[in-house]
């Protein structure tokens, strides 16, 4: 779905750094698909380092924070995706925008309402390379 979302707006992949902020993943198994467990705050924790360390050799511009965790390990466990997306907001690491998890379009059922949720997410997404054609 990010795939998708980049591509329809003209961003080459190639030029985006993708990680996670928590590198083990807890998982258990539903038919043959893997249903990711939300990560414990232990486990952000003990992934920190990694994610800082990332972030010091990338050195970005901006990061997104794609979806709740990613959000409270980079701005802290009172910034919410409810509450900020859409927005930059100034963190330890630089400005960052929050927004969904893409995942979470993938989940909607309804066409209609997935539809609409893409749209909001591609428009969080355009207010990060509208953020970065203005500091450039």
């Amino acid at each position: 779905m990010l795939d998708v979302a980049l591509e329809d707006l003209g961003v080459v992949r190639d030029k985006v750094y993708l990680t996670n902020a928590v590198k083990h993943v807890r998982w258990s198994p539903k038919g043959k698909r893997r249903i990711h467990e939300t990560p414990r705050a232990s486990e952000v924790r003990a992934c920190k380092p990694w994610l800082e360390a990332e972030i010091d050799v990338i050195e970005p511009r901006l990061i997104v924070a794609l979806g709740a965790v990613a959000v409270s390990s980079l701005l802290g466990a009172s910034a919410k995706v409810t509450t900020h997306r859409g927005r930059i907001m100034e963190g330890a690491y630089g400005p960052c925008l929050v927004t969904t998890h893409p995942s979470s379009i993938v989940r909607v059922e309804d066409a209609d309402e997935r539809a609409a949720a893409y749209a909001v997410f591609l428009s969080d997404l355009q207010q990060g390379l509208d953020y970065l054609k203005r500091t450039a």
